[in-house]
């Protein structure tokens, strides 16, 4: 994997989730095994990371002196991305748009592979798979991207 983005961080320190035997360790424990930059990105309003789990996450990512980038988002809730929900925060799902976009941008344009032509043959494409760092993963939902150029 050549980067990641955790857009969706809870459940990956203690916080108020419990163990179980989809979860048996808590995600955090992992970090010592990153080898990619990760770019972070939450809501100061939100419960679930809270600003207290994205500090600790933090704290276990600079401890281990890995490439990471993160940002925080005043007034900005659990969900912020999510266009169909009322907890909608258009600014800062703009900004983090952006900054994903630019993140992704920056180091995997030197990884990227050879293009290939798609079965239409409209475009050539090279094929980028991108691990999202969420709950949503770890229930086996990780979207692959195409990036076309």
């Amino acid at each position: 994997m050549n980067a990641a983005v955790d857009c969706w961080g809870g459940g990956v320190t203690k916080g108020n989730d419990e163990l179980s035997p989809a979860m048996p360790r808590w995600p955090i424990e992992f970090t010592d095994g990153l080898n990619c930059p990760l770019l972070g990105l939450f809501g100061e309003e939100d419960g679930r990371p809270s600003p207290a789990d994205v500090a600790e996450t933090e704290a276990e990512l600079k401890r281990l002196n890995k490439n990471y980038e993160f940002h925080m988002y005043p007034g900005a809730g659990h969900g912020f991305f999510a266009v169909d929900r009322p907890s909608y925060h258009q600014e800062a799902a703009t900004d983090g748009w952006e900054k994903v976009i630019s993140f992704f941008g920056k180091h995997l344009s030197e990884a990227a592979p050879a293009k290939q032509t798609m079965e239409d043959g409209a475009a050539e494409c090279s094929p980028v798979f991108v691990c999202v760092i969420s709950a949503h993963s770890r229930m086996g939902r990780d979207p692959g991207y195409f990036r076309c150029r």
